[in-house]
């Protein structure tokens, strides 16, 4: 069983939810980095769009390796300082389809249904900030490049 971590975050300044919202994933195998990235998203959408848009996008890359890798069996943990996005992805919570970050989160959840379909088992864990720093940093950092 291959076991992936995915570490994701957003960020949005320097307003929220008027400034940049970028978004950051990082991917790792057995402690060994598979892949860190990120990007900006745009103008207006808000840290919580930008937290689900960072999950989704990690989950997206997770569900083009196991599509590749089909004879193996994937367990995903997603890891991240968003107690808003982690409830509503272990559904202690329902997305409001009236809030900013509504298309993002039903992005994420669509993608977390594909690779249930696909065998990978999820889970979904809180993390402090601290223990999130270097996703954090990456979220960041998109606004400069």
């Amino acid at each position: 069983m291959r076991n992936l971590t995915l570490s994701f975050d957003g960020s949005c300044g320097p307003t929220n939810p008027k400034g940049t919202a970028t978004y950051s994933f990082i991917i790792t195998e057995d402690g060994q980095e598979e892949i860190a990235a990120g990007g900006k998203i745009g103008t207006g959408f808000g840290n919580n769009y930008a937290e689900f848009f960072g999950l989704y996008k990690g989950l997206e890359y997770i569900t083009k390796l196991v599509k590749q890798n089909k004879t193996e069996k994937f367990q995903i943990f997603a890891r991240g300082d968003s107690v808003l996005a982690i409830n509503i992805m272990k559904k202690k919570r329902k997305a409001h389809s009236e809030s900013l970050y509504y298309p993002a989160a039903e992005f994420a959840v669509t993608e977390a249904r594909t690779l249930r379909e696909l065998g990978a088992i999820l889970f979904f864990d809180w993390v402090p900030r601290d223990d999130n720093k270097v996703a954090d940093a990456l979220s960041k950092y998109q606004k400069y490049i």
